[in-house]
């Protein structure tokens, strides 16, 4: 049996559990930290019953990443500041520069996000070493997301 779950980017970033429909209930979903996009997960025993010996086959359930359609100002400073520290990814972020000698640097002042707010958020993220580990997951998962996206639009 398979089935998707939807989940947000900070479960994908962090880990955590949601909720899928079983065969016999709901189930608990385990989300590994750093969980990409179109990832799957098997709950064992969970699935169809075996035809040719005892016992369930596995649930599998397919993990997708929903980007909000909407974010707060607070939540545009985060992903701005996350954007601005990600030495990986290169391309075009709203507002951001990100080719080599301008790496991070905002392009306009139409960014509506509070400077100061990103400033001290890249600090923290510098600063702290288990920010760093959640921001490398973070960013893993973003890359994806936009991977897929992309490749979609394309087609």
């Amino acid at each position: 049996m398979k089935s998707k779950v939807e989940i947000s980017i900070p479960q994908a970033i962090l880990g955590g559990y949601a909720t899928a429909t079983g065969l016999y209930g709901n189930l608990k979903v385990f989300i590994p930290r750093g969980t990409s996009s179109h990832q799957t997960v098997s709950i064992k025993n969970e699935g169809f019953p075996r035809s040719n010996t005892y016992g369930k086959g596995d649930h599998l359930v397919e993990l997708v990443i929903k980007s909000p359609t909407r974010v707060s100002s607070n939540q545009r400073a985060i992903m701005t500041a996350f954007a601005k520290e990600d030495p990986d990814y290169s391309g075009q972020v709203e507002g951001l520069d990100f080719t080599s000698h301008n790496f991070g640097q905002s392009k306009s002042s139409s960014v509506h996000h509070d400077e100061n707010l990103v400033d001290k958020l890249s600090r923290i993220i510098r600063d702290n070493q288990p920010m760093k580990r959640i921001y490398q997951e973070f960013f893993s998962v973003i890359r994806d997301l936009f991977d897929f996206l992309f490749s979609r639009r394309k087609k």
